[in-house]
């Protein structure tokens, strides 16, 4: 996949790869994000989309961070109304594993006290279906709103995500914060996807 992202005027490139791989009697997907000013490396489990682990190389202005995380054992379950995610780099990617059609909301609970929600309750709610245009053609997809749960939600900008509707469930779009309140506004948008070929 790759996507356009436009931030504070400035144009970037972001491309986004998913690879199925086995091995040892089970499987995982590796994704790997690459733009210019980070390199990233998640696996997810295969059947739930859950972070196995993430390799994430940032480059700001005056630092270079590299940041690595793996999951050695998870006994946490969501409960009603709640999706359990890994981490605020990669449930966009989780959320392909939402099961769309047949849930309208969901607060995120992050693994680990220090997962990346911090004290705040994200929570999605799923705004109906829109068709996102991509280059020439319409892509339908699932909109969705992220925001802060309770009365805070209402002084916090939300950011909203389009998820295609076919069953691959792909980020074609998202608008919104960049990072914490207070961050510039960053938009993202599909300009390309192609499946790869199955492996013999």
């Amino acid at each position: 996949m790759s996507y356009r992202r436009t931030q504070s005027g400035k144009v970037s490139s972001l491309k986004v790869s998913w690879d199925l791989v086995t091995g040892n009697g089970s499987s995982w997907y590796e994704i790997r994000a690459v733009s210019s000013e980070q390199e990233a490396l998640f696996r997810l489990d295969s059947r739930k989309l859950f972070l196995i682990s993430s390799d994430v190389l940032n480059r700001g202005p005056d630092s270079t961070i590299r940041r690595a995380a793996t999951v050695l054992e998870s006994r946490a379950k969501a409960g009603e109304g709640e999706l359990l995610v890994g981490g605020l780099e990669t449930f966009v990617y989780e959320l392909r594993g939402f099961p769309w059609g047949s849930a309208s909301k969901a607060k995120l609970v992050f693994l680990g006290a220090n997962g990346g929600g911090g004290n705040f309750d994200l929570e999605i709610t799923v705004l109906g279906r829109e068709d996102v245009e991509v280059g020439d053609r319409k892509i339908a997809c699932w909109k969705v709103q992220l925001g802060l749960a309770g009365v805070f939600g209402a002084f916090i900008g939300k950011t909203y995500l389009w998820y295609s509707a076919d069953s691959a469930h792909y980020l074609v779009k998202s608008e919104g914060a960049s990072g914490p309140p207070g961050s510039p506004s960053m938009s993202i948008i599909l300009e390309s996807y192609a499946a790869k070929p199955a492996k013999p």
